[in-house]
């Protein structure tokens, strides 16, 4: 049985003192919502005492440029802005209208495996009305990173 990804991520912010609006409204409501979240896709999830941050892991149409989001919480916030974060990793296995998406987020990643595993992925060109295509690549990285993870 797959777990809510919210029910997780809310476990797992239980130390987050401020902006925990950043996760009960934001965060939840990407959570809650099967066009933002495609099955089959991986999140990188941040949390530390100031807020979370969430961004699209598997796939990122700016890799490599500075214009990329998880490029830049990995590189430079994860990399003393934000004493006492944590990063977490999960991916969309499934979806629920009333417990939103499900599946599995991982225990703590270090920065320097994520970092090695940059710059993501482009997203591969995907017709209306078709699924995306998630690469197998980030698909074995993501269960690599898994192993990883404490």
């Amino acid at each position: 049985m797959l777990d809510p990804i919210y029910d997780q991520l809310l476990f797992l912010a239980d130390n987050l003192i401020h902006y925990r609006d950043d996760l009960i409204v934001h965060d939840r409501a990407i959570l809650h919502n099967p066009n933002k979240l495609p099955l089959g896709s991986s999140w990188l999830w941040i949390v530390h005492k100031s807020g979370t941050h969430l961004c699209r892991w598997d796939c990122d149409p700016n890799a490599g440029t500075k214009n990329s989001l998880p490029e830049l919480f990995i590189k430079y916030a994860c990399r003393g802005n934000w004493p006492g974060h944590r990063v977490h990793l999960f991916h969309v296995r499934g979806f629920d209208p009333i417990l939103g998406a499900l599946g599995v987020v991982t225990g703590s990643v270090a920065a320097d495996d994520l970092e090695a595993a940059l710059p993501r992925p482009k997203p591969e060109p995907t017709l209306p009305g078709h699924l995306e295509n998630i690469s197998a690549s980030a698909t074995a990285e993501f269960a690599q990173l898994c192993s990883k993870s404490v």
